[in-house]
C-alpha cells in the first residue's frame, strides 16, 4: 500500500458526522514545529520581565542577551499583576516543555548563573521576554441613562515581548511580540474580574501558541468522505463502518468496490481513509488516479492536501530523527 511516514499520525481514530450529513473521520496529526531551531536538544525558560533591560554577558564566543526584571513605572498593583503574568507565562512554558519528550529542559536558574559566569550553558537555547506596554482601566458610568447591568467596566492592554537565543552566541533566533486586550463589564466594581483573571485565556492561547512554534504538536485532523451518488448498498456499509470508527475496515472496502465499478466516490474515500491512517504516500497515488479519472475539483482539492501533508511529515521527521532527548 505505499510506504508509511511514522510520526506523522497517531492511530486513534473516531469518526463523526458533520451537519451537512456527510460521514467524516477523526484523526490525532503530529505537527512539526514552526520553527526549525538547527538541532537544539536542551532548553530552558528564563524569567519573563516586567519591563525591559538589557545586560549582556561576553566570554570568548558568549553574547548572551538576558531580560531582567527591573520596577516600571505604574500602580502598586499594576506591577503586581505584572509579575504574576509574568510568572504566570514562565511557569505554563516550563510545564509545556516538560510535559513532552521533544527538549531536555534545564534548570534556569543554573543557566542564568552560567551566562552571568561567563561559562558555558548547559541549555542549547532559551526563552525569555518581557511586558513592554500594559494599561488596566477602570471605568464607572454614573449617568442617569447607563445601563447598569455593565455600569462599571474594565479594560486591560498589555503587549508582551517575546525572543528566542541561541545560549552559545547570544544570536536571537527568533524575536516577536504579541498584544492583549480584554474587557469586562459588570454591575458593580467588586463583581468585576481582576486583570489577572482577565488576561487568563489570552495568556493561555499565547503559551499555546509559542509551545508550537518550538516543538511538535498533536492536533485533531476530520476528513470528509464523498457522498455515493450510485445508492450502492456496499458504499453504505462501508460508511457504516466508517462512522463506527472501523477505519481500516472501510478503506479495505472501499478500495475492493472501486477496484471492481471504478465508482470515484468509492476511490476518494479509499484515499482520504488512507490518509487518515497516515498511509500517505498510498493516499496520494490512488486520489492521483481518481483524479485523473474525473477532474473533479473536489478531488484535486485532497490531492493537494495530501501532498501538503507528506511535507508536512517530511519536516517532522527531519526535527525528530536521530535526537538524543529522553
Amino acid at each position: 500500500m505505499g510506504k508509511k511516514i511514522a510520526l506523522s499520525f497517531c492511530m486513534s481514530l473516531t469518526a463523526a458526522l458533520f451537519m451537512s450529513c456527510a460521514t467524516s473521520v477523526a484523526a490525532k496529526v503530529m505537527r512539526p514545529a514552526e520553527l526549525d531551531l538547527q538541532g537544539a536538544e536542551t532548553i530552558a525558560v528564563l524569567p519573563f520581565s516586567e519591563s525591559y533591560r538589557a545586560t549582556y554577558y561576553n566570554s570568548g564566543r558568549l553574547n548572551a542577551l538576558e531580560l531582567i526584571s527591573s520596577k516600571s513605572r505604574g500602580s502598586d498593583q499594576d506591577s503586581k499583576t505584572k509579575q504574576a503574568v509574568c510568572d504566570y507565562i514562565s511557569n505554563a512554558l516550563e510545564e509545556g516543555l516538560a510535559g513532552q519528550s521533544f527538549y531536555n529542559l534545564q534548570n534556569s536558574t543554573l543557566v542564568r548563573m552560567n551566562l552571568e559566569q561567563g561559562k558555558p550553558s548547559p541549555a542549547d537555547l532559551y526563552i525569555t521576554g518581557y511586558i513592554s506596554q500594559y494599561r488596566d482601566d477602570l471605568t464607572v458610568d454614573e449617568s442617569d441613562d447607563a445601563d447598569k447591568s455593565t455600569a462599571c467596566q474594565r479594560d486591560v492592554n498589555m503587549t508582551i515581548v517575546y525572543q528566542i537565543v541561541d545560549a552559545e552566541t547570544g544570536t536571537v533566533v527568533h524575536r516577536d511580540s504579541e498584544m492583549f486586550s480584554e474587557r469586562d463589564s459588570q454591575s458593580t466594581v467588586d463583581e468585576l474580574k481582576t486583570a489577572t483573571e482577565l488576561l487568563k485565556g489570552s495568556l493561555d492561547s499565547f503559551v499555546d501558541g509559542l509551545l508550537k512554534k518550538i516543538q511538535p504538536y498533536e492536533e485533531k485532523v476530520y476528513y470528509t468522505l464523498m457522498a455515493d451518488k450510485t445508492k450502492n448498498p456496499d458504499m453504505k456499509d462501508a460508511e457504516k463502518l466508517a462512522k463506527k470508527g472501523f477505519v481500516s475496515e472501510a478503506e479495505e472496502r472501499f478500495s475492493r468496490i472501486y477496484e471492481d465499478t471504478g465508482n470515484p466516490a468509492a476511490g476518494y474515500n479509499a484515499a482520504i481513509l488512507l490518509e487518515a491512517q497516515g498511509d500517505l504516500y498510498a493516499a496520494r497515488d490512488l486520489m492521483e488516479k481518481v483524479f485523473q479519472q474525473t477532474e473533479d475539483k473536489k478531488a484535486k482539492k485532497a490531492l493537494d492536501n495530501i501532498n501538503r501533508e507528506i511535507e508536512s511529515a517530511k519536516r517532522l521527521n527531519n526535527q525528530t530523527a536521530g535526537r538524543r532527548v529522553n
